[in-house]
């Protein structure tokens, strides 16, 4: 009985990789673009916008080069800041590196969002996100924002305090000596 299942799965898979071999023989001259697409963001914690720098992996499994057309845009909670577009050829593999040196940015969470159009109607999007933290500041002024600083304030004035307790204290220990 086993060599019979065995047999029949055999049979099987012997007619069912002639299907799928003819099938393509049937089709050889038909062409096609395939797209594997990669973004990635070099930092996703920046301390200035110059900082912001995307890598655009486009690697082709298609039979003919492949143009593409994308869009790069910037865009924060409530507007869109940046907006760029373009078109590149994918024969095997390209890697599209964006810098984005004239670039404004505050302090905040943005959204990186890359939007790609190829072939027959084909087309992905992509988003990632990543912040804007507060950027190196002089030693002078960030001394300066700590002096004026509520918690400065209070932790001096704690310190006041302690120091005059301490010398009411020790005044008062030399008086009863």
């Amino acid at each position: 009985m086993k060599n019979k299942i065995f047999l029949v799965l055999f049979l099987f898979l012997i007619f069912f990789n002639y299907l799928i071999y003819t099938n393509e023989i049937n089709n050889p001259d038909e062409d096609f673009e395939l797209l594997d697409i990669v973004l990635r963001l070099e930092s996703r914690e920046i301390t200035n916008p110059q900082d912001l720098v995307a890598l655009i992996d486009f690697e082709s499994f298609g039979t003919i080069p492949t143009n593409v057309s994308y869009k790069i845009i910037i865009s924060d909670k409530d507007s869109e800041l940046y907006f760029e577009e373009g078109n590149i050829l994918v024969e095997t593999r390209n890697v599209l590196r964006k810098t984005f040196d004239d670039l404004i940015l505050e302090k905040g969470d943005y959204n990186f969002q890359l939007r790609v159009s190829y072939g027959d109607n084909l087309s992905e999007e992509f988003n990632t996100s990543f912040e804007v933290m507060k950027s190196f500041e002089p030693f002078s002024k960030r001394f300066k924002d700590f002096i004026f600083n509520k918690s400065f304030i209070i932790i001096f004035s704690l310190l006041i305090i302690f120091l005059l307790i301490f010398y009411i204290l020790r005044k008062l220990m030399r008086d009863r000596k």
